[in-house]
């Protein structure tokens, strides 16, 4: 059985750090409320370049179906930072707690 090629914020813990590594940009997350998909992140890009709070607002699957508060292999993630959405390039991979978790080393 294959694995999913997706997190979801909400099955995180309080503390955990994700790292979303786009085709452009690797962004560092801190999980503050997994319930309300609720974060600190920063970047290494241009468009967040200081610790700020957001939201993971999730992704738009191809059939149009959301994943709020997920983060997916070759699509791009919405995350709500001071009130905008900032689309951000396609994620390329994911680490929790420093482990990569996406892609799945069977991929």
């Amino acid at each position: 059985m294959k694995k999913p090629d997706w997190i979801l914020i909400s099955d995180l813990k309080i503390g955990d750090v994700v790292e979303v590594q786009t085709r452009n940009t690797l962004y560092t997350m801190k999980v503050i409320s997994p319930k309300w998909n609720k974060v600190r992140v920063n970047s290494n890009g241009r468009h967040i370049t200081r610790e700020t709070f957001a939201s993971v607002v999730g992704i738009i699957a191809e059939d149009g179906t959301p994943l709020r508060g997920g983060i997916r292999i070759g699509y791009s993630s919405v995350l709500s930072v001071n009130n905008d959405d900032l689309v951000l390039s396609t994620t390329q991979g994911v680490r929790v707690n420093g482990v990569k978790v996406l892609p799945s080393m069977s991929d």
